[in-house]
Formats: structure tokens, sequence, C-alpha cells
């Protein structure tokens, strides 16, 4: 596979999957602006999330649109994109620690997760803040089986699942993180930002 066909996807991907990781990235950036880390780390963690759902453009269109519950079969194969994501950044040689990440995003603190089932301490940090942001926009964005969840449904949804699919404390700073932000100000980030995620994955 050329350089060239890696741009190509890159340019396809965001679009293919509605936005999502463009707001998965700006959620994301939110969570990582609180944080005390190096200023590389953030970026990493930033970069991942914009990537982070990357090997979803091998999976079948109609199986991620589908209208309904997902059978076995298509669970499988939907999840298999945390796999395909690893085999595509791995060959045009991507950071390994965003590797990581990508590889993990669906992981729980609890060790229900995928692809590995860890727990808790073995989930790298930008694991997790993606784990959040990527719930989160799922959540709120429209769906071919349901409408979005209004900002107070959503982040009822997500404490539900706090200290089992994820970690109390970056939920708690992503929630007080979301509280003022709106779908128009969401818009606006995500144009100011997109420069700056092809500027880190091209670095």
């Amino acid at each position: 596979m050329s350089l060239n066909r890696l741009i190509n996807i890159l340019g396809k991907y965001n679009l293919f999957l509605d936005g999502h990781p463009s707001r998965v990235f700006f959620y994301s950036s939110l969570m990582v602006k609180k944080i005390p880390l190096p200023p590389e780390e953030k970026e990493l963690i930033t970069a991942t999330a914009y990537l982070h759902d990357i090997g979803k453009v091998f999976t079948e269109s109609k199986v991620l649109h589908k209208n309904g519950t997902l059978n076995e079969d298509e669970r499988t194969l939907v999840r298999r994109h945390t796999l395909d994501s690893v085999l595509l950044l791995s060959h045009f040689g991507f950071d390994q620690d965003l590797i990581k990440m990508v590889l993990l995003h669906h992981e729980r603190v609890d060790g229900q997760g995928y692809p590995l089932g860890l727990k808790d301490e073995q989930i790298p940090l930008g694991a997790k803040i993606i784990s959040i942001a990527d719930a989160f926009d799922s959540l709120t964005s429209w769906r071919p089986y349901r409408n979005p969840l209004t900002l107070k449904e959503a982040q009822k949804e997500l404490i539900r699942s706090s200290n089992t699919q994820f970690d109390p404390f970056l939920l708690s700073l992503f929630l007080r993180s979301i509280e003022n932000i709106s779908k128009k100000k969401i818009f606006i980030s995500e144009t100011k930002n997109f420069s700056n995620i092809e500027a880190i994955l091209w670095k």
C-alpha cells in the first residue's frame, strides 16, 4: 500500500464516519487540556483520538450503518476494526504508543472490554480518554436505530458506567469539561483544529 493510498484513506475517513473522528479528537482534547502531561504526549493522545477508528474503512458500510441490532457475526466484524487499524498504522510506521492506544480504546476498567480484556492500570491513559470521548459522541450522534441522546441523557448513561467501563476520575473530568458546550461550539472547534490534526500526523 502506497503513501498516496494512506492519504486517500485519511481524506475519506472522517466523511465515511460522519465526522465522528474529528468530534472524538475534540472531546479528547478537552480532557487532555486538564491533565498535566508533556506537550508531546498530549499531541500523541489527540492524534490517536482522530485515528482511533481508522480500521473501520475496511468494514462494510451496510454493517456499520445497519438499522437494527447487530448479530454475533456482525459484532465480530465490527470489533475487528481495532486489529485492522493496527495493521494499517503499523504498515506505515506510526508511533507504537499511538498504535497501542488505538488497539486498546475499547478496553474497560473492569476487564470486560476487547480485544485483550485488560483492566484499569493495564490500559494506557490515552486509551481511557479516547474511550470516554468515543462513547459520548456515539450516544449524542444519530444512529439508524435511534435518535441522539441529549447532553443530560448522555451524561447519565456515562455515569452509570463509571468504574466499570470508564475510569471514574477521567469521566468526572470530562463531564465537567462539557457542561457548557454546544453543538455550534463543537463544530467551530472541529474546524479550527483540523489543520492541527494533520500537522501532528505528518510531523
